[in-house]
């Protein structure tokens, strides 16, 4: 047998701790889980956000494994107050944690940061698989 042959029988589940990077934030009640199938992660999770925000680029961060440097995948996101339509999460390579956007009604413009003080006191619920 190879590694390659055996990739898929790397399975494994679990619980992750999401933290705020970036966006001023606190998190307190917290439901997250995580699924590996060899290379592939799945992360989902709900989380109660607590304080207030502030004007930076709003980043969750405690992801499990680290995105490979090949790697642009997005995920959905949603927010109990604030944030606006289509919003969505991504990772970037070699970073631990997730950036939120929004996407930009000018074809010229791809998309716009969601920040910490574009969101109210109240929930997230967000999901994303992506490739380590």
């Amino acid at each position: 047998d190879t590694a390659e042959a055996n990739a898929l029988d790397d399975y494994e589940e679990g619980t992750w701790t999401p933290t705020i990077a970036s966006g001023g934030w606190s998190i307190s009640t917290t439901a997250a889980r995580y699924t590996k199938i060899g290379r592939q992660v799945h992360l989902e999770w709900y989380s109660t956000l607590s304080g207030s925000g502030n004007g930076n680029e709003l980043q969750f961060g405690g992801i499990p494994f680290t995105p490979t440097s090949n790697n642009y995948a997005t995920g959905s996101i949603e927010f109990g107050r604030g944030g606006s339509n289509g919003q969505y999460i991504r990772t970037h390579a070699g970073e631990a944690y997730l950036r939120c956007f929004r996407p930009s009604a000018d074809v010229n413009v791809n998309k716009y940061s969601i920040y910490g003080n574009n969101v109210g006191v109240s929930h997230v619920i967000g999901q994303i698989s992506y490739m380590i």
